[in-house]
């Protein structure tokens, strides 16, 4: 199965994003504490790429979902809007999610806890973390 989306980091757009989240995690079979850590991270990473872009009009983040024979693969991308990187604005993704706030953890710790793989890249363009956690059962 492979979903692929483009979302406003529109504030507003949050909660689709949070429900799609949970609803695909669900699909795929994790449960109870193992469901809620997945979709925890997640949401930890789509706040990193919305912070990467915040100030930035009009940008939108790319995702896929990817459920492969042994695993899930989340892949986010930031895209600015045009112009934003001739600019300035913006920042990494990797370099975000590495950052704590104050008396926080930074989101990277967290994340690589729960998920068996995390890499970050650059393509066409786009800041990307790539997600992936074992399917149930299968890792």
């Amino acid at each position: 199965m492979r979903l692929d989306m483009t979302v406003s980091c529109d504030e507003r757009f949050r909660p689709l994003l949070d429900q799609m989240v949970s609803r695909i995690i669900d699909y795929v079979g994790y449960g109870g504490s193992d469901a809620t850590a997945v979709a925890g991270v997640v949401e930890r990473a789509l706040g990193g790429a919305r912070a990467c872009m915040a100030g930035t009009p009009n940008a939108s983040l790319d995702l896929r979902f990817v459920i492969w024979e042994t695993e899930m693969e989340i892949r986010i991308g930031c895209r600015p809007s045009p112009g934003a990187a001739e600019r300035g604005e913006g920042r990494a993704l990797d370099r975000v999610l590495r950052e704590g706030g104050a008396g926080e953890d930074a989101p990277l710790d967290r994340i690589r806890q729960v998920m068996t793989r995390v890499e970050f890249g650059r393509e066409d363009g786009l800041d990307v973390c790539t997600l992936a956690k074992a399917l149930p059962g299968r890792g």
